[in-house]
């Protein structure tokens, strides 16, 4: 499955979750977890239109995606926590 570093921010805002954070810094860490799980950027540095519209969410007009298997989100999620140091609910 695809997942979108801009649709990660998105679910991380939803939840009030790294509020203090910057999104780039949030973008940035997911580029790193997912790489660092072997899950490719698709098409590679080439940039996907947001999730959602822009005036909703204040996200970028164009971010990455990923491809990762939906059995490795748990474990994505997980590590994500660790590198911004925030508990999951």
């Amino acid at each position: 499955m695809k997942i979108s570093s801009d649709w990660v921010v998105y679910y991380l805002r939803s939840f009030n979750i790294c509020e203090g954070v910057h999104n780039r810094k949030i973008g940035h860490a997911v580029e790193v977890v997912l790489a660092d799980m072997g899950c490719p950027q698709m098409p590679k540095g080439k940039r996907m239109m947001a999730p959602s519209k822009v005036s909703e969410t204040d996200l970028a007009i164009r971010g990455f995606h990923y491809d990762i298997l939906p059995k490795d989100l748990p474990k994505f999620f997980k590590k994500l926590a660790e590198a911004l140091e925030f508990d999951l609910p």
